[in-house]
């Protein structure tokens, strides 16, 4: 199977997905992978906050129809989970997947210490390993569910 290049990887999802937030999903996806790769635990921890973030906002813009490059992660993700609202995303359960998964990871390296300096915190290899696995199953969801490409 050949090398996928990033362009025509946003090509692929954008659209439906905005191209502007699809380009950054997939620099933070990059990114963090690339640093996994070299052992560098802590951007796993930190960076994946952002990848979160900008995955949460390519998800409100996707089941709301209203694209805000800086509306809040907490508030994209109270929208994808309200009851009381229409949703664009079907099946429901998709989005509901995506947004567990989000709140989990970013909340884990929030709580374990990955976003603030301390004198106790250090990045290790097994919090590292959480975060991009499940950075690694959000960037494949994702791709499931909005790749417009080719399949084959």
């Amino acid at each position: 199977m050949p090398l996928v290049e990033k362009l025509a990887l946003v090509k692929a999802i954008a659209p439906p997905l905005d191209v502007f937030l699809a380009t950054q999903l997939l620099d933070e996806f990059v990114s963090l992978e690339r640093r996994f790769i070299q052992r560098d635990w802590e951007p796993a921890e930190l960076d994946g906050g952002q990848f979160c973030e900008v995955l949460a906002r390519l998800l409100y813009h996707q089941d709301s129809g209203n694209l805000n490059l800086n509306k809040p992660y907490e508030d994209c993700v109270k929208y994808v989970e309200a009851d009381q609202v229409a949703h664009a995303i079907q099946p429901r359960r998709d989005a509901l997947h995506i947004t567990a998964a989000i709140k989990v990871a970013y909340k884990f390296r929030s709580q374990r210490g990955g976003v603030h300096i301390t004198a106790t915190y250090q990045a290790n290899q097994m919090d590292a390993k959480l975060i991009i696995e499940m950075v690694r199953w959000l960037m494949n969801e994702t791709l499931r569910i909005f790749w417009q490409g080719d399949r084959c």
